[in-house]
């Protein structure tokens, strides 16, 4: 339950394409932002899905899954002294990005009081005339939260007021329970000033395919696929195929994995509710709980724990910044009877914990 990965195969029409594309002897190089018809796919779901039209001859690089893309955003926005955003908790290779560029980074607070929302007030103490970007995670990892379109649109005030570039990783856009995602490049004055990143390996099933994409104006493009061209020329040309035949799948693939995947997070939401010291907030989003415990022991101590006394594998919550240190990650992409096997186990096991309050 530490893996941030579904547990679904990548579905066969996919895969077939892929071998379609290795028997034609799809083998060369491509055009370094991603095949032409790749890139027009990406644009027409992007019109679909979130209201944006996107040039998909100058607005869209394709990219070795979301981190190549991140990596590329942070190198081309960020220089020593400029300042970044970034939420807490956080996904820990956004801070290594970050901070590679020579920038320094500020964190402004998904409160766990306020079930992870975020304030303006919070984001902009934070803002000084160094301040570059901010970046958003919605669904976010590690907490599975979502964000309104009120929160969003003072988000966006800010960024129009203090000038600042807004990078909003959309990974886990697939996966809401409650509620509805938005982006925030569909606010007004919004999609030239944000850069969206978004990939396949959540919503398709393809980890290990690496293949990923980045929606931003023309000038950015242009710098990003510089840099993603001195990295790897460009992304796997199968895994691009496959990505093609992916975007072609239906609504009714997608509303099946949520029920599925909400299901699981219903199931693992009432064990913990069981389990005496564990508070924690109903995810709304992505395949993640972030619950707060009350033992006497910090969280890589209580993973140790649970490894030798359930067996079950959990990610400790300083991983997503030292603050975290009394929280912990539950992902719940594994199929329902190993849930049910884990969760059994953890309660037996945190059953045996003296609880502080």
């Amino acid at each position: 339950m530490n893996f941030g990965e579904p547990d679904f195969k990548t579905p066969k029409p996919i895969r077939e394409a892929a071998k379609i594309a290795i028997d034609e002897g799809f083998i060369k190089y491509v055009d370094l932002k991603g095949i032409k018809e790749l890139r027009k796919a990406i644009a027409d779901r992007s019109k679909e899905d979130l209201g944006l039209d996107y040039d998909f001859e100058k607005e869209i690089l394709v990219s070795v899954g979301s981190s190549s893309a991140l990596f590329c955003v942070f190198q081309v926005l960020l220089r020593e002294g400029d300042e970044v955003l970034l939420p807490s908790p956080y996904y820990p290779s956004y801070y290594t990005m970050a901070v590679l560029t020579g920038a320094e980074v500020k964190f402004y607070t998904q409160n766990f009081e306020r079930k992870f929302d975020i304030s303006k007030e919070d984001i902009r103490s934070k803002i000084s005339e160094r301040t570059k970007a901010l970046l958003l995670c919605y669904p976010n990892n590690p907490t599975g939260n979502i964000i309104s379109k009120e929160r969003l649109s003072e988000i966006a005030n800010l960024a129009r007021e203090f000038d600042l570039w807004v990078i909003s990783d959309e990974v886990y856009s697939k996966f809401v329970y409650d509620g509805e995602h938005y982006s925030i490049a569909s606010l007004k004055e919004m999609k030239e000033r944000t850069i969206i990143i978004n990939s396949a390996s959540k919503s398709y099933g393809m980890t290990g395919w690496r293949i990923g994409w980045v929606l931003a104006n023309e000038e950015l493009i242009k710098e990003l696929t510089k840099i993603h061209h001195s990295m790897v020329i460009h992304p796997d040309v199968i895994a691009q195929r496959a990505l093609l035949e992916a975007l072609k799948m239906n609504k009714v693939f997608f509303d099946e994995i949520r029920e599925e995947y909400k299901r699981r997070r219903d199931f693992v939401a009432g064990a913990l509710r069981e389990m005496e010291g564990l508070e924690f907030v109903l995810p709304k989003g992505a395949f993640y709980f972030f619950p707060k415990f009350y033992y006497q022991m910090g969280s890589k101590d209580f993973v140790k724990y649970l490894i030798r006394e359930a067996g079950v594998i959990l990610v400790p919550g300083i991983s997503f910044g030292d603050e975290w240190d009394n929280h912990i990650r539950i992902t719940f992409s594994s199929p329902l009877d190993r849930l049910e096997e884990a969760m059994k186990r953890v309660k037996k096991a945190v059953g045996k914990l003296r609880v502080k309050k």
